[in-house]
């Protein structure tokens, strides 16, 4: 196969060993949708916080809360979220073999993107703070567009801005999550699984290639052709 033209990668997990307090994160979300009136407890507690966040979202739209107040809601769920994810920082690391990494695919001419659900300043913080950033060509956080994974449109934005169409891109991630936006993109996936949890789901889902961790990039990149 020929060398990907670009690799986009996920951050938190992936890139970027964060510590996020996903609990608080839930938590806070949960209570902002509580008191604007969206169901809570049981299944509409469950799954990850983007689903929570959205059905909490679409309940209220299809309810009769007007659009100023559904705004004001979406804006207060966005800075729970966001405070949260700042107070991560403080604990924030670029994972084992990352800067390596990235400048082995560098100097392979390989361009490299960001796409994540998190936001667009605690990214940029985060790569700065691990000495990333400057590896990393094009930043699609969740607050960059109107469609944030796992929706593919999100993943295939970030593709186009590295000037590469879906087949010669590669999306590197660590979840299902993003296993699963990478197959709806139609671009080929990587997956470093964050734990043995993650690696069984990731197994049984079956799309793309499944690797222990970032160091074994180069040495997969190598079986490509340039």
């Amino acid at each position: 196969m020929p060398l990907p033209r670009a690799i986009i990668f996920d951050l938190d997990g992936t890139l970027i060993d964060s510590r996020h307090d996903y609990a608080e994160m839930r938590h806070r979300a949960i209570e902002v949708l509580s008191e604007a009136g969206a169901p809570t407890g049981g299944p509409a507690d469950a799954g990850p916080i983007w689903e929570i966040r959205l059905r909490g979202m679409e309940h209220l739209l299809m309810n009769g809360v007007t659009e100023e107040i559904w705004r004001e809601v979406d804006a207060q769920v966005t800075d729970a979220l966001n405070e949260v994810e700042f107070k991560a920082l403080e604990d924030a690391r670029p994972m084992p073999g990352a800067a390596e990494t990235l400048q082995y695919i560098v100097g392979k001419g390989v361009r490299i993107g960001v796409a994540t659900r998190s936001h667009r300043a605690y990214a940029l913080e985060a790569l700065s703070r691990s000495g990333l950033s400057r590896f990393v060509e094009v930043l699609l956080a969740r607050d960059d567009v109107e469609h944030p994974k796992p929706d593919p449109r999100h993943l295939l934005q970030a593709v186009a801005a590295l000037d590469a169409e879906p087949g010669e891109a590669v999306f590197v991630g660590d979840t299902t999550t993003d296993q699963s936006t990478a197959r709806e993109a139609g671009v080929p996936f990587i997956g470093i699984p964050r734990n043995e949890t993650w690696a069984k789901r990731m197994e049984e889902d079956g799309y793309g290639v499944l690797l222990n961790r970032l160091g074994e990039i180069p040495p997969h990149l190598l079986k490509c052709q340039p």
